[in-house]
């Protein structure tokens, strides 16, 4: 059921590819906002399940390696939002925040890879 959204054609990863910066750049944005601007939620929640589904659409838009390639764009990507709000007045870095992102990914490895095998496990 769920190999069919992963065995897709160049054409496809490339859109795939383009709307996964998209909405970097989007998530960017967003974690770079003051924060009274932004909607009441579970912090953690949130950053776990944006990188769940960052995992999700970069490894349908690649078929790069998942462990080699991907989780290290994955968990720089969420460094780098921790380094820039750093330098924010209004943001600070949060290890828990990165940690949150990480788990993101490990659920989707877990789920995606390990338990229902779309990919190899490995590859």
């Amino acid at each position: 059921m769920f190999k069919s959204l992963f065995q897709r054609s160049s054409t496809q990863q490339r859109y795939l590819k383009i709307l996964f910066v998209v909405l970097l750049l989007l998530g960017l944005v967003a974690a770079l906002m003051p924060t009274e601007d932004l909607p009441k939620a579970n912090d953690k929640m949130m950053h776990t399940f944006a990188f769940f589904g960052f995992a999700a659409l970069l490894d349908m838009a690649s078929n790069r390696n998942f462990l080699r390639f991907q989780v290290p764009i994955l968990l720089g990507y969420g460094i780098l939002i921790e380094c820039l709000q750093y330098f924010t007045t209004w943001r600070s870095f949060s290890v828990a925040d990165f940690v949150a992102d990480a788990l993101g990914v490990l659920l989707y490895w877990l789920l995606f890879r390990a338990i229902l095998q779309v990919k190899p496990r490995y590859a």
